[in-house]
């Protein structure tokens, strides 16, 4: 029980971390289904999504990590 006490906390704290790292307003949010840890992750990969004229060339990028 301590285990998992001491790995929810740490959870807790990368969280808490990210919302620091994260901009709250990038457009990645507004994409249904994005949440907090799946929109960090992408912007991470990506960076700035703002900088796609369209969604052909965020489509593009993206499937370069495969």
């Amino acid at each position: 029980m301590d285990e998992l006490e001491r790995l929810e906390g740490r959870k807790r704290e990368i969280e808490e971390r990210l919302e620091d790292l994260v901009p709250k307003d990038s457009l990645i949010f507004t994409i249904p289904s994005i949440g907090k840890t799946l929109g960090s992750i992408i912007l991470a990969r990506i960076g700035d999504v703002g900088r796609f004229s369209d969604k052909k060339g965020f489509v593009a990028v993206a499937n370069s990590f495969r």
